[in-house]
């Protein structure tokens, strides 16, 4: 059985005294992502292991640094590791996806228009969407009716891009080439299908450069709930190659193009970049930082951005 590593702070009146490199490590085994959840730190928690024994446990000599910045050069935050959602962020396929739901649900007699799939379903996977849809229009919904229906419009979805490419957004490739190449974990946290997201990275060869993928059938709960994101960071922490510490959520980046996903990410502890792919800045304001497109943006510049997020 795989094992995630838990951190536990036995006497938390002695943290002025514990550094990050003395932190008390256990090992148990990862029967539940739930157990990731107890090591998630506030920033907090971590200034006054960090720097406890540089302001001798006082408050004010802590605020002092805070407030001048010169706490940074004690023990920088740093970004690790990556994960990225799929749909509308690497893949250009939402108005396939859209097309294909509004086929789907045409033919079980409900309507849905282009301004309700932007504004209602996006951050949806197929389950929640169509539950949603039955839910808007009154109607119930039986189990093996959803599961007909899902697997329908999986069926549509290979039939889609079976003659073509997948549609990967410029600057997508790049960047995770380059930040496997600065060697950043990389994982990705998605309501896709695992037989939608492994033939895109096959496609571009890129396969190989992401140590997780949670997909849709691996979670429960859809996004904006972070059931994803726990389990891409226990993931993270417990196949192997093992860090050489654990990673913890305020040292991971979820790279997003919905407010579902982003606030998933958020109630898991992640810092956010948000990509406007797919709505606008203003919609997207939940993220710590907003980008037009990955056109351009390497590993190094996500790394300033995270460490200028991370000071304010």
């Amino acid at each position: 059985m795989a094992a995630v590593l838990l951190v536990e702070v036995r006497d938390t009146s002695a943290c002025d005294r514990i550094t990050s490199d003395r932190i008390n490590v256990n090992v148990r085994p990862a029967d539940s992502f739930c157990q990731f959840e107890r090591c998630r730190f506030e920033r907090r928690q971590i200034e006054r292991w960090q720097f406890g024994r540089h302001s001798n446990g006082r408050r004010a000599g802590l605020e002092s640094r805070r407030a001048s910045g010169s706490w940074y050069r004690f023990a920088p935050l740093m970004l690790r590791a990556i994960l990225f959602d799929f749909n509308g962020v690497l893949i250009d396929d939402e108005p396939i996806h859209f097309e294909l739901l509004r086929r789907v649900l045409g033919e079980e007699g409900i309507e849905v228009s282009e301004d309700e799939y932007y504004r209602d379903y996006v951050g949806f996977d197929d389950e929640a969407g169509l539950r949603f849809a039955f839910e808007s229009a009154g109607r119930p919904l039986e189990p093996m009716t959803l599961r007909r229906l899902c697997v329908r419009k999986a069926a549509y979805y290979q039939d889609a891009l079976r003659e073509r490419p997948y549609p990967f957004f410029p600057g997508a490739i790049e960047l995770i080439r380059e930040a496997a190449m600065a060697g950043l974990p990389l994982g990705i946290v998605s309501g896709a299908l695992r037989s939608e997201i492994e033939p895109a990275l096959r496609q571009e060869g890129i396969d190989e450069a992401f140590k997780v993928v949670v997909a849709a059938e691996d979670v429960d709960r859809s996004k904006p709930d972070p059931e994803g994101y726990l389990i891409g960071l226990s993931q993270l922490n417990a196949r192997p190659p093992l860090p050489e510490r654990l990673l913890h959520p305020h040292e991971v980046l979820a790279i997003e193009d919905t407010a579902a996903g982003l606030a998933a990410a958020r109630a898991a502890g992640l810092a956010t970049l948000a990509v406007a792919h797919t709505l606008t800045a203003e919609q997207l304001a939940l993220a710590d930082h907003v980008v037009a497109t990955l056109e351009g943006i390497s590993s190094d510049s996500l790394i300033q951005r995270y460490q200028e997020v991370s000071r304010r």
